[in-house]
């Protein structure tokens, strides 16, 4: 099991809009929400667009925070679009006078029954699973953790659909929508929530040019720089600001926008060190142009049991230039 793709960051869409007001987000989890406004007529707005990579199986989770108003309210419409490697969509929530469905891009096109409730104006913690098995497509979107879906839709026949790699925070006739914590997983996303933590100190590394500003800032543009073999860059990360007792931490993701030089070595490996020990994630060829790499750790590799959140503000985290 792993993660797809995590966009909490500024620099996963750097002319997005974004707000931070947080009566739109938790901020324990994450410091702003997307924001997409009220979209109209033939198109709406595309203004936030994410790419991730594919699961491996046949089931694509998707974990977001959403506040908005009474969508759909006063008119038809829908948001959040999920589209597959050639750009074609797979599912959007289709909204009829605040209650809402899954409306199902397959061989041909279907909707499912809407739901029982209004879509809450409320922030609220969405999971959705997008099974590709069987030759169909079958939709679940779950409520804050809840094991009972909300709505459900199966389209019996994906015509030439694939896995879903990219979601679109899109409005058509819908209401401001803001969405946080969203993230992308193979495994099942209820009852997890991604929790931002940003360097904010040197750590036990300094071979890159530039350190933890450059790393820290969110900014593509202003980056460090591994030039040898064997080159590190390490920092500390901000104090922990999640929930306080978690039921327990699922892993330890570190997400680097990473490309390769034009000469030199072009491989990176991120590490973590703990207790004077690193331990690496193994080596990653990054594209030429700034793209999001990430690695995983499951338990903690210094015990080799679960995370627990003491661990999390004594690890440094950290990138080894590779040929």
């Amino acid at each position: 099991m792993g993660v797809l793709g995590i966009f909490m960051s500024r620099s996963d869409n750097p002319e997005g809009s974004v707000s931070t007001d947080t009566s739109h987000f938790d901020a324990t989890i994450c410091d702003f929400a997307w924001y997409t406004p009220y979209g109209n007529g033939t198109y709406g707005y595309r203004t936030h667009v994410f790419s991730h990579e594919p699961a491996a199986g046949d089931i694509t989770w998707y974990h977001w925070a959403t506040q908005g108003n009474t969508q759909g309210a006063a008119d038809d419409g829908w948001e959040h679009q999920i589209l597959d490697a050639m750009g074609r969509a797979i599912v959007v929530i289709e909204f009829a006078n605040g209650t809402y469905a899954l409306q199902i891009y397959g061989a041909t096109t279907t909707t499912g029954a809407y739901s029982a409730t209004t879509w809450p104006s409320a922030l609220t913690r969405m999971d959705m699973s997008i099974d590709m098995s069987a030759g169909g497509i079958t939709i679940n979107l779950y409520l804050d953790g809840s094991g009972t879906a909300a709505v459900t839709h199966t389209n019996a026949d994906a015509g030439t659909r694939t896995k879903p790699v990219t979601i679109n925070l899109r409005n058509l006739d819908t209401d401001h929508v803001y969405t946080s914590e969203l993230y992308v997983a193979d495994f099942d996303t209820r009852d997890t929530r991604p929790v931002k933590q940003m360097p904010d100190a040197v750590g036990n590394y300094t071979d890159w040019l530039g350190g933890y500003s450059e790393l820290g800032d969110e900014e593509v543009m202003t980056c460090a720089d591994g030039v040898a073999n064997g080159d590190k860059v390490s920092v500390n990360v901000a104090t922990y600001g999640g929930p306080a007792t978690p039921a327990g931490i699922k892993s330890v993701v570190l997400k680097s926008v990473v490309s390769k030089g034009a000469t030199g070595p072009q491989n990176v490996d991120p590490f973590v060190r703990i207790a004077g020990t690193d331990y690496s994630a193994g080596s990653i060829t990054p594209e030429d142009a700034p793209l999001a790499e990430y690695a995983e750790w499951l338990t903690n590799p210094n015990t080799a049991v679960d995370w627990v959140v003491a661990d999390l503000d004594s690890t440094e985290i950290g990138l080894e230039v590779k040929t």
